[in-house]
C-alpha cells in the first residue's frame, strides 16, 4: 500500500502543478503580473506595416511578446555610460529620438509605465501629446495602451484651414469624423494649433453643434 499510496500523492501533486501552469499560461486572471501577452495581442491585431511601438520602461516583459512582429523602441534609450549601470538619456536627447521616429512612422503605438528611475518626468508623453494626434486609447488590465498618429499621417485626414486669430495664435486645419457604428453615434473633431510666437496669456476653446445635420 505504501508504494502505492506515494504513486498516488505524485500524481496528484503532478495534476495539481500542471492545472495551475495551464491556468497561468492560459487565464490572465491567475497572472501574477501585467497581462503582458493580452496588450500585445491588442496592439498586434490592429497594428500595420511600418508602426513602431515605443515603451518608456526598460522590461523585456512586452519586448517578449511583439519581437520579430513590430519594431519595437526602449525611449529614453539607455544612455552609453559605462560603469554607472542602466541610466536613461537625457530629455533633449529623448526628444531628438521621437522626432526621428516620427518622420519615419505613420503611427505609435505607446504603453506608459511610470517609473522613478527612468522616464519621471513623463518625457514620452509629453512630446507625442504635443507633437502626434491621439488616435486610439484603451486599456487591457492594468496597462495603458495609446496610439498617435504623426504629421505624415494626420496631415492626410485634415481639412486645411488657415484661420489666424490675434496674440500669434492660428487654428492650421481641423479633422472630423463620424463614428455613426458606435453607441450613441459619436463625433470626433480633431483641431490643429499652431503659435507663431508665445501666447501672452492661456486660452479656452471651446465648439457648438448648430442643428441635427
Amino acid at each position: 500500500l505504501r508504494p502505492r499510496a506515494r504513486w498516488l500523492t505524485l500524481i496528484v501533486s503532478v495534476s495539481l502543478a500542471a492545472f495551475s501552469l495551464f491556468n497561468y499560461w492560459t487565464q490572465p486572471v491567475y497572472a501574477k503580473s501585467p497581462p503582458w501577452r493580452e496588450a500585445a495581442q491588442t496592439i498586434l491585431r490592429e497594428a500595420r506595416p511600418g508602426d513602431v511601438l515605443v515603451y518608456n520602461y526598460p522590461d523585456p516583459a512586452l519586448l517578449y511578446q511583439v519581437i520579430g512582429r513590430i519594431e519595437a523602441v526602449l525611449l529614453p534609450a539607455q544612455s552609453h555610460n559605462e560603469g554607472r549601470g542602466a541610466i536613461p538619456n537625457d530629455a533633449p536627447t529623448t526628444e531628438a529620438d521621437l522626432s526621428r521616429l516620427s518622420a519615419e512612422a505613420a503611427r505609435i503605438w505607446f504603453m506608459p509605465q511610470p517609473a522613478a528611475f527612468w522616464d519621471k518626468d513623463g518625457v514620452v508623453s509629453q512630446w507625442l501629446t504635443r507633437f502626434a494626434d491621439l488616435d486610439l486609447e484603451t486599456r487591457v488590465g492594468s496597462l495603458l495602451i495609446q496610439r498617435y498618429l504623426t504629421p505624415r499621417a494626420y496631415r492626410t485626414l485634415w481639412t486645411p484651414l488657415d484661420a489666424k486669430f490675434d496674440d500669434g495664435i492660428a487654428l492650421v486645419a481641423y479633422r472630423f469624423e463620424k463614428e455613426m457604428a458606435a453607441a450613441p453615434p459619436t463625433i470626433r473633431l480633431t483641431l490643429y494649433w499652431q503659435a507663431t510666437r508665445r501666447p501672452s496669456q492661456d486660452y479656452t476653446v471651446f465648439t457648438h453643434l448648430l442643428d441635427e445635420a
